[in-house]
């Protein structure tokens, strides 16, 4: 009977040991479950907090819409805003304003190289924080940059030939369209080079170089 008793109380411990193990794994998944709920909730009042944020008053003071010096000059606070920024949003925001008073700057004065070196300032910065679309962006870059170059190469010291080097030297190295883009070193050296050769007085074409 003891005999008896006791392969009884094994089978009752076999048969509650899997019994035990589900609840315990139900449990475990449970509190996944609990920690992937309070990660979305916290993803999701970032994501709202953010898009609740008000957008920028920029600029504070006014700019005159026919003036392609005021133009200009709201084109580069604007990017200095936007480099200084902290949220991302903010980042954004500042870089497309510049965007847009630099392309009206350069609707008032084409010749104006000043306005096509900030377009592409901007834009660089617009993309840093708006990842759609960043090959688009390059393009401008590039494209804007190049005519900063041909109508006042001494720009900033060179200024376009830095942002022509930084962008083949970081651009990637595949293309998905045929106009966009992509790495090449060659043309980072060349142009790197020619800012350092040519206004070797600016240490950031040394540090660039």
């Amino acid at each position: 009977r003891q005999g008896m008793e006791k392969g009884h109380q094994k089978t009752i411990l076999y048969l509650i040991r899997p019994n035990l193990l589900c609840a315990g794994m139900m449990v475990l998944t449970l509190k996944r479950l609990s920690c992937i709920v309070i990660s979305a909730c916290a993803l999701l009042c970032i994501v709202i907090s953010g898009c609740a944020r008000q957008s920028i008053d920029f600029p504070a003071y006014p700019v005159n819409p026919n003036d392609p010096k005021a133009q200009l000059t709201a084109a580069i606070d604007a990017f200095q805003q936007a480099e200084d920024a902290i949220h991302r949003k903010d980042k954004r925001d500042y870089a497309y304003k510049g965007m847009s008073f630099a392309d009206r700057c350069i609707e008032l004065a084409p010749n104006m190289a000043p306005c096509y070196f900030y377009k592409a300032t901007n834009t660089g910065l617009y993309y840093q924080a708006h990842i759609f679309g960043y090959p688009t962006g390059m393009v401008t870059i590039a494209e804007s940059a190049q005519k900063a170059a041909e109508l006042d190469p001494a720009y900033e010291a060179g200024g376009a030939y830095r942002i022509l080097g930084k962008l083949y030297l970081e651009a990637p190295s595949f293309n998905i369209g045929s106009n966009e883009v992509t790495r090449d070193l060659d043309k980072s050296y060349q142009y790197l080079k020619k800012a350092v050769t040519e206004y070797p007085e600016y240490p950031e074409n040394h540090i660039f170089f």
